[in-house]
């Protein structure tokens, strides 16, 4: 479901897909590859994909769990030609929007490691 949400073009629904993807990750902290999927393609759309994956990732910065903010980070930081201003911008975000549950070496670790694993090619440990 959050794949065919992603595929949506029109703003207004696009933005409230956004919102159900936001009620996802908070219900089913599981599902923290879904969210990273969704991300992933929502940024294929380069700049028009701001106005939904802004807010989007400044929430889930604020109040997801740590898999889906490790999740996101990962497609954050990954060698992609698409989005790279948004993914950029979308970065800072994560890194600079304290989360309740975490010290500020917590979202730079998330980053950290997203990022590690994706120069090791996915390997992890």
């Amino acid at each position: 479901m959050l794949d065919a949400l992603a595929a949506v073009r029109v703003p207004a629904l696009a933005r409230r897909g956004a919102a159900l993807v936001r009620g996802y990750a908070r219900r089913h902290p599981g599902g923290a590859g879904h969210v990273a999927a969704y991300t992933a393609r929502r940024l294929e759309r380069g700049p028009a994909a701001r106005a939904t994956l802004l807010p989007l990732v400044t929430e889930l910065a604020r109040h997801g769990g740590r898999a889906v903010r490790e999740a996101v980070a990962g497609v954050l930081t990954a060698e992609e030609t698409g989005g790279d201003g948004l993914r950029g911008e979308l970065l800072a975000v994560l890194l600079d929007v304290p989360h309740p549950d975490d010290g500020d070496l917590d979202a730079a670790e998330a980053v950290l490691r997203a990022a590690a694993l994706g120069a090791a090619g996915g390997r992890s440990g």
